[in-house]
């Protein structure tokens, strides 16, 4: 396994960044998975993929270099909010040979899992409107 790399968002209704960290680090620890970067955007929204640190990350996934194959989240939501643009992020990076996978939903791609995690981010992208328009 090559290492892991991680990616997450923060705002005020979330676990703080530290949190976050820790809890990233302790599944990795766990899975004996070395961290070879971290990209962190402080307050930056995952409601969409304008973001320099998620544009970079990707590019780096994606190098001919492969300097990793892993991008691990504490939950999917942290790497993109909306329902239709995530799928193809994920396909790109498999195609690419990188897997998301989430701290808190470990679903992998297997045709029902797939499924499970294309409704998570609809309800993700709901929950997310919602709270955009109190």
């Amino acid at each position: 396994m090559l290492p892991a790399r991680f990616h997450w968002t923060a705002d005020e209704s979330d676990l703080s960044l530290p949190d976050q960290r820790a809890q990233v680090h302790a599944f990795c620890a766990a899975k004996a998975w070395p961290v070879v970067d971290a990209c962190v955007e402080p307050c930056a929204s995952a409601t969409d993929d304008n973001r320099p640190a998620f544009e970079t990350m990707i590019e780096r996934a994606c190098d001919d270099d492969h300097p990793f194959d892993v991008i691990l989240v504490p939950s999917h939501p942290r790497f993109l909010r909306d329902a239709c643009g995530r799928d193809p992020y994920v396909r790109r990076l498999a195609e690419a040979g990188v897997r998301l996978i989430s701290v808190t939903e470990e679903l992998y791609n297997d045709p029902i899992q797939v499924m499970i995690r294309q409704v998570i981010a609809r309800f993700d992208a709901y929950q997310s409107k919602q709270l955009s328009s109190l």
